[in-house]
């Protein structure tokens, strides 16, 4: 997998952790959306990792019946060839402008995500410090990792 030294090295894990995330997060984009990172052959996905940015992490409340520790990514699409087919598993799937994303029922970290990204990226589309989004006594608790 053709990978980026600076995506790694800011998901806060040891490197083949991290490279397994960005793959995880190439073929989910692939399955559930349709879009191909990297290129398809055979019908298998060859992930290319290597405009794949870090965002950030979110910890779901230890009270939730459904626990999950995510990993968000930011990848400019522009100019790639890009059609939208997913494997049926999410509803509704479409591109949106942001400010219509930001009016749909949407979970609270999606949210911060979103307005996060919005306020942080530069003009080369590099995201600042990646954030740490986890609850405390049923409210969000949120930190930046260290660069």
């Amino acid at each position: 997998m053709n990978i980026n030294n600076n995506t790694v090295s800011h998901i806060g894990c040891q490197p083949p952790l991290a490279q397994a995330l960005a793959l995880a997060a190439l073929r989910e984009t692939w399955e559930e959306t349709g879009i191909v990172l990297g290129r398809v052959e055979g019908g298998r996905l060859r992930p290319d990792a290597s405009g794949l940015q870090y965002l950030g992490r979110a910890i779901t409340p230890a009270e939730s019946p459904i626990r999950f520790h995510a990993r968000f990514f930011l990848q400019d699409v522009s100019g790639l060839p890009v059609s939208l087919g997913g494997s049926g598993e999410l509803l509704d799937l479409a591109f949106r402008p942001l400010e219509a994303a930001l009016r749909l029922p949407l979970a609270d970290i999606t949210e911060f995500m979103l307005r996060d990204v919005v306020g942080r990226l530069g003009p080369d589309l590099r995201p600042g410090r990646p954030v740490f989004w986890r609850y405390r006594r049923g409210k969000p608790l949120i930190s930046w990792e260290k660069p």
